[in-house]
């Protein structure tokens, strides 16, 4: 590897690590804002109510939102995983660490990105159950 092929793979090894770093601060912070808005909605706020069904309305926007972000940023990482082993293929390494047959086995599989995925559409669910729940009554009159 020259030298230009090694600088060059230290900067996307940094803009991959970083990616995947801003991925678990944003899923803390969307965690973060469903838990504290499920938990007033369930506590404090009354079905019936204005308040709680835009609050509801809000929380599913915000968990879709979550769930999209979360599916765009695996297609960057993914990117990203795919220039160095580009990089790492040409010309050929003796030691590769994103491509191989041992990065494709750990690649395979329910992976971390999975679970993130199913954790963004769990809070997406609840929330379209809560907002139905209060909406649906309205609806047929009760």
């Amino acid at each position: 590897m020259t030298d230009d092929q090694r600088a060059m793979y230290k900067a996307v090894v940094s803009v991959r690590n970083n990616e995947i770093t801003l991925r678990w601060t944003r899923t803390q912070l969307f965690f973060l804002i469903h838990s504290a808005g499920l938990s007033l909605v369930v506590t404090q706020l009354k079905a019936e109510s204005a308040t709680y069904i835009s609050a509801c309305a809000v929380g599913v926007f915000l968990g879709l939102l979550w769930l999209l972000t979360t599916h765009r940023i695996g297609h960057w990482v993914m990117y990203w995983d795919l220039r160095l082993s580009a990089l790492e293929n040409y010309p050929p390494q003796p030691v590769r660490v994103f491509s191989g047959r041992e990065y494709a086995a750990a690649q395979r599989g329910f992976t971390t990105h999975h679970v993130l995925l199913l954790l963004s559409g769990l809070f997406s669910a609840i929330w379209m159950i809560l907002l139905a729940s209060a909406v649906v009554p309205k609806f047929l009159g009760r």
